[in-house]
């Protein structure tokens, strides 16, 4: 409850503040995804009391937190020209965010935790039901890994259908080569987001 207000007023107003601050324009489905999942974590999971009626919501939360931080900050790259990048390159940074975000989230449960004294990683709740006293972190991240996994097998059968999805969301058409590189400092052109197919 002390975390997820201001975390998720933060998650709300990211895509619109940084559309302001660098006066560039990210996908509106980014935006839509994010005040879904504030609804669902907050209105429902806490409001709503979700997290315990229903014993899978809070891993199905986590596991949407995964997909969705792989699928903000590929958009981020993208908007950077991040189409330069060598695809392994840009899976590993976005993968490597993802799992950033869910260690760095139960950092900031256990710090919420060691100051109001709650049980926000439901220690004493794991230790009840005869697990470990870390069960929760653990399957929180481990969530977290599989919607990233989940996000990576959308995006290859995404390439295999000539990135249809992608390419409406964000012009995207894939990653450049090193033929699209030769053939744009032979033209002289300026690279532009998404040129290029791997």
């Amino acid at each position: 409850m002390y975390i997820e207000l201001p975390g998720a007023a933060l998650l709300a107003f990211l895509v619109p503040a940084y559309n302001v601050v660098a006066k560039k324009s990210l996908p509106t489905a980014i935006s839509v995804a994010c005040a879904i999942f504030v609804f669902l974590a907050c209105c429902l999971g806490t409001a709503m009391d979700f997290y315990h009626k229903i014993w899978f919501y809070d891993l199905a939360m986590h596991g949407v937190s995964g997909f969705l931080c792989c699928a903000i900050i590929f958009m981020f790259i993208m908007d950077w020209n991040g189409s330069k990048l060598s695809p392994m390159g840009c899976l590993v940074t976005i993968f490597g965010f993802s799992m950033g975000v869910a260690a760095l989230w139960e950092v900031i449960e256990y710090a919420s935790d060691f100051i109001t004294g709650g049980d926000a990683q439901r220690v004493l709740e794991s230790m009840a039901a005869g697990k470990s006293p870390i069960s929760d972190t653990m399957e929180d991240v481990i969530a977290a890994l599989v919607g990233s996994l989940v996000f990576f097998a959308a995006f290859f059968a995404d390439k295999l259908a000539g990135y249809k999805v992608l390419g409406k969301l964000c012009g995207f058409t894939g990653f450049e080569t090193d033929k699209d590189v030769r053939a744009r400092e032979e033209s002289g052109e300026t690279a532009t987001d998404g040129v290029g197919a791997d």
